[in-house]
Order: structure tokens, then sequence, then C-alpha cells
């Protein structure tokens, strides 16, 4: 009677093992997916990280988070370009973080920073842009344009 409790017990955790393995194995592409938003992030991110010397400072604005300064493995600040309320602020505070060592400034919100006119044309007058393309902007901050 022993063996055959061993054995059934056996057999419900052999059971068990398999359904758990098999909705992992299910469920595991979804777990590491990255949506179209987190591409550009990532892309912004490895571009830094490959075109750029190891020891650079990076400004990385992606929302209010530090996602971007993250993919771009580079010290730097995150740059908070939605609360602030005006292009003047925008700016103050951007020079303020510039002033501090940044040698690059890299942001994968490419529609907000349309939609601040004078904020995108001060950096574009001032800055280099060292990549550009549909997903992100990165301006080298040691380049006067």
């Amino acid at each position: 009677k022993g063996r055959r409790l061993k054995f059934f017990w056996a057999a419900i955790a052999a059971v068990f093992f398999s359904a758990s393995l098999a909705v992992l194995v299910h469920l595991y592409p979804g777990i590491y997916s990255i949506t179209d938003w987190g591409k550009k992030i990532v892309l912004a991110g490895q571009t830094i990280d490959q075109k750029t010397p190891k020891g650079s400072y990076v400004i990385a604005s992606y929302d209010t988070g530090p996602i971007q300064l993250y993919y771009c493995h580079r010290k730097g600040w995150i740059f908070d370009m939605i609360s602030q309320k005006n292009d003047k602020e925008l700016i103050r505070s951007f020079e303020e973080l510039r002033k501090d060592g940044a040698d690059y400034f890299v942001t994968s919100m490419r529609d907000w920073l349309h939609s601040k006119h004078e904020f995108e044309k001060y950096l574009r007058n001032e800055y280099a842009v060292f990549e550009e393309n549909a997903d992100f902007i990165i301006f080298d901050l040691k380049k006067i344009s």
C-alpha cells in the first residue's frame, strides 16, 4: 500500500510539473515581447551605447522615468519634458543639466518634441544633431550646430 501511495503522489507531482511547464512554454514569448514604443527606446539606447564613447554622460528623456537612460548604458540625467510648463522652463532646466557635464541628449518622444516648437528650435540652433530618424533624435551637446 505504501508503494502505491508513493507512486500516486509521484504521478500527481509529474502531472503538475508537466502542466506548469506547458503553461510556462506557452506564455514565455509574451513575457519578453517589446511594444513599439519600447522598441524606440531600446534602439535609441543601443545607438548611444554603440556610437558614443563609454565615458559619455547623457541627458535622456522618455516620459518621466529612467528607462531611456537605462538602455543607453551611460551615466547621466533624466530630463522630465512632460511636466515643464513652457519652452523657457524647458530650456532653463535642460541647460542646468547640460552644464553639469552632459555630452548627449536623447529622446524617443519625437511627437512631443515637435509640439514644443521653441524648445526644439533652440536645440537645433544650439547643438549638432548626432543621429535622427523616425524613432528618436540624439543631439551632440559638445558641438554647436
